[in-house]
């Protein structure tokens, strides 16, 4: 498992938990090192490195390459067995699909979605907007106070990925943003542009900080904090890094609806469990699936790693801004990993420094998106030897 130590302790005191109550199942457990574990793990699904039947993994994308190169176990007998089908949403059940077929197990995830100071938007008459249109207002409202709309630092700058993911899936659809990171969709397509040109929309109107390409993540938020700043865009991660006083002052809402009618897509980066191909007829791992997949288990472990669990029945933490993401990300009809899960590593590198490079000079956009398709075509290419 290549897990943090927070993961790592919750994990291992449910593994000994399975263990008490099925003294009949033997279990072990091995640790890598995330980037060991992410290149032998093709080789261990397909028996050629070790024995284990069961593995961690990331839910979308990630999961989908190995489901297509049939090294994964289906769970569709095991999920509505476990009558889990209408305990995971729509978008969680997504997450997990792939051609027809169910290949993991979700057990913990993180939604993405805005953050704001309630103290702040009631002295200025705000409420979080829902619209493109009143998103803008809210934004203007922000400036005429002195206020910068937008929290960013981007010396990092996936977290500029974050931006491009929940524009694109806005204006164009999630169906349409999948395809694009998997390289199904040219970077030069009309749609794309129209993407970014919302996003001029915001840098035209000097709606983010001056200075956020000095900045990482969490160096901006003091800033946020003082109410220098309006509105964050992050993971839900960030709760831990609100001091406890300001605690009840967070406030939550998705990113805004700009195309109506379209299906709705969030970010939630999600870990799963894996079963290698064959490895089903093992009772033992359809009886831990169950164990890990039971509300009760849920909940426990995500309390103690502070994320969500994604099963409906499960209690969610105890914070009413993780309990306000939670019901974004079950409302969503389709959820993603963030750009870096679901496009490919080469791809991920050249579209970040895309990114940066747009938010410095917006008018080389075409640029850009030339390059990006190059890129494209390159993997397409390759793959196809």
């Amino acid at each position: 498992m290549p897990v943090s130590e927070q993961q790592n302790r919750a994990l291992l005191n449910e593994i000994m938990r399975f263990r008490e109550l099925n003294p009949q199942h033997q279990v072990s457990v091995r640790h890598y090192g995330h980037e060991e574990y992410k290149r032998l793990l093709p080789s261990m699904l397909a028996g050629q490195h070790g024995d284990a039947d069961v593995f961690f993994w990331f839910a979308g994308t990630p999961m989908d390459v190995l489901a297509s190169k049939q090294l994964l176990a289906p769970l569709d007998k095991l999920w509505p067995s476990a009558e889990w089908p209408h305990k995971f949403s729509p978008g969680v059940l997504s997450s997990v699909s792939s051609d027809g077929h169910i290949y993991g197990l979700p057990f913990s995830h993180y939604g993405w979605g805005f953050y704001y100071q309630k103290s702040l938007f009631k002295r200025l008459d705000l409420q979080p907007p829902q619209t493109w249109q009143a998103f803008l207002a809210v934004a203007e409202k922000l400036i005429d106070a002195g206020v910068t709309p937008f929290a960013l630092g981007s010396k990092h700058p996936w977290t500029l990925a974050g931006w491009f993911d929940y524009l694109n899936m806005r204006v164009n659809g999630p169906a349409f943003h999948q395809q694009l990171l998997q390289g199904k969709v040219s970077f030069t397509d009309p749609r794309v542009t129209k993407t970014f040109l919302y996003w001029r929309q915001l840098l035209d109107k000097g709606y983010f900080p001056e200075r956020h390409a000095s900045y990482s993540w969490d160096e901006v938020l003091p800033l946020f904090f003082r109410q220098r700043t309006g509105m964050l865009l992050m993971g839900s991660f960030f709760v831990n890094q609100i001091p406890d006083q300001l605690q009840p002052d967070i406030g939550f809402f998705p990113f805004p609806t700009i195309t109506p009618d379209l299906s709705v897509g969030e970010n939630a980066p999600t870990d799963i469990l894996l079963v290698k191909r064959g490895g089903m007829v093992n009772p033992a791992v359809s009886a831990f699936l169950r164990h890990m997949g039971d509300p009760v288990v849920q909940s426990r472990v995500n309390a103690a790693i502070m994320t969500l669990p994604p099963h409906r029945m499960a209690s969610m933490p105890d914070n009413p801004v993780l309990q306000s993401s939670a019901q974004a990300l079950q409302e969503a009809d389709q959820l993603f990993q963030f750009f870096d899960r679901e496009a490919s590593p080469e791809l991920t590198k050249q579209a970040l420094d895309a990114f940066a490079e747009f938010m410095r000079n917006p008018q080389g956009l075409a640029n850009l998106l030339a390059k990006l398709e190059r890129q494209r075509l390159s993997e397409l290419q390759e793959n196809n030897k």
